[in-house]
């Protein structure tokens, strides 16, 4: 018995994989700010929540 490829599945797997990084790489922009002490503008804050 072989198994099986779904493209489909793949490629669910492979767009939640990207958003999962993107999301932590903002996680941690965002407590490299908090622990800096620094005032956010609002291109950082806009920058850090586009997901």
């Amino acid at each position: 018995m072989r198994a099986q490829n779904d493209p489909t599945l793949a490629g669910m797997i492979l767009m939640y994989t990207n958003k999962a990084e993107k999301e932590l790489k903002n996680q941690e922009k965002v407590m490299l700010l908090q622990s800096t002490g620094h005032i956010w503008t609002k291109e950082e804050v806009e920058a850090t929540t586009d997901l």
